[in-house]
């Protein structure tokens, strides 16, 4: 009789305490009134968790707040407040758990940012590719187009049949041979530069009064100044330039 009546007191006191759904329900409680309010200090979360603690009839704590802030980090507040026996297991499970993901979070970042410096490489690459073929582009351009070349030193002659003295420079648009990289192989008149001042001058040296009264006398001048340059350059055929158009620069009659 002894035995049943011990019995029967052990469930009517366990009958007293909370259920396993009412301890939960205290947990949620105490976790959302520490998590939600943003002024809740250490002291307000350690008597937030021993009021539920003592609501489920578990033992109180005495710890750090900083082991309550270690349970919200994991992601294990109601655990802690239930006072879990294997809630240390799952603490370092959860601490294993967040190191592999932040693992895979530091490799994934790794990759995107090897795929980051490969395409600046790549974007980089193709904009130095794209300048040099512009840069080939113009030079080839210029081989087909013509380049200019200006004589620098003015010419000085005597009218003829006049005291009228004249002071012309000149410039001439040449086409000009290139290499293979369409790189100019002279960008001047070379060795053929003094025939050349020879030729001019003497054709300037046949210039009278009346022709620099005609219209079209500097049109005709200039074609005729063409011409000689260009027979001087045919006997130079290395130099791979020929004369398009001559310019006056300069043409002072005094």
């Amino acid at each position: 009789m002894k035995i049943i009546i011990n019995a029967l007191l052990i469930l009517f006191l366990s009958a007293c305490g909370p259920s396993e759904l009412e301890k939960e329900q205290n947990a949620t409680v105490a976790c959302n009134i520490m998590g939600e309010s943003a002024v809740v200090d250490g002291a307000s979360r350690i008597r937030e968790v021993n009021l539920a603690r003592e609501k489920n009839k578990s033992a109180i704590f005495l710890g750090k707040d900083s082991e309550i802030q270690e349970a919200f980090e994991y992601g294990l507040c109601e655990e802690f407040v239930l006072d879990e026996e294997n809630y240390a297991q799952l603490l370092d499970d959860a601490k294993i758990a967040y190191e592999q993901e932040m693992g895979a979070v530091e490799a994934q970042i790794a990759i995107l940012e090897a795929e980051i410096k490969a395409n600046e490489a790549e974007f980089k690459a193709k904009e130095e590719k794209l300048a040099a073929e512009k840069a080939l582009e113009r030079r080839k351009n210029n081989c087909v187009s013509g380049t200019y070349i200006s004589l620098e030193q003015p010419f000085v002659t005597i009218v003829q049949n006049s005291h009228k003295v004249t002071q012309i420079s000149l410039a001439f648009r040449v086409q000009v041979k290139c290499d293979d990289k369409y790189d100019p192989l002279y960008s001047d008149f070379g060795p053929a530069l003094s025939p050349i001042r020879v030729a001019v001058q003497q054709r300037l040296g046949t210039i009278t009064e009346e022709q620099l009264r005609e219209p079209t006398f500097r049109q005709k001048l200039a074609s005729d100044l063409t011409l000689a340059v260009n027979e001087v350059l045919q006997s130079n055929p290395t130099l791979g330039i020929s004369a398009e158009e001559t310019y006056f620069t300069g043409f002072v009659l005094q």
